[in-house]
């Protein structure tokens, strides 16, 4: 079992090759590992993009400007994902949703996503306030298995 959540971005609906938008993208969502205690978990996400009917792994590219030139391994690149998105039918901005919760789950989901992930509250210029999730270009340790053997 995979011991890392999963983040899946797209397009807000999905089209066909006869109607453009033709349905809601119910892809766009988190992941997160409830089958597994949170002991055992990663907690960067794998983050997916779903575009025309395919998914590809987004990962972060180490740049020129990312580099630290001094040897202090504390020093990495830390991103941050936004959880929410600009609705076009609605023009509001909401949260991903988390899939395949049960009835108590529903109600906690800001305690339950912050158990699976690293989430921070980012305020925007207009003083909006997005969850994001902390990403991190860090490779994981040689003795992390992602995945049960």
């Amino acid at each position: 079992m995979l011991k890392r959540s999963v983040i899946v971005l797209g397009q807000e609906y999905v089209s066909t090759a006869n109607e453009p938008n033709a349905q809601l993208n119910d892809l766009n969502d988190i992941y997160l590992l409830l089958l597994s205690t949170t002991t055992q978990t990663v907690y960067y996400p794998v983050v997916l993009a779903y575009y025309n009917n395919h998914f590809t792994l987004l990962v972060m590219i180490e740049t020129q400007s990312s580099i630290s030139t001094t040897s202090d391994s504390s020093s990495s690149l830390y991103l941050y994902l936004a959880l929410s998105y600009l609705s076009s039918s609605t023009l509001l901005l909401r949260d991903l949703p988390i899939h395949y919760l049960n009835y108590v789950e529903e109600h906690n989901i800001n305690n339950l996503s912050k158990k699976y992930l690293t989430i921070e509250d980012i305020e925007t210029e207009e003083e909006n306030i997005v969850k994001c999730c902390v990403l991190s270009e860090d490779t994981l340790p040689k003795h992390v298995n992602v995945l049960n053997d």
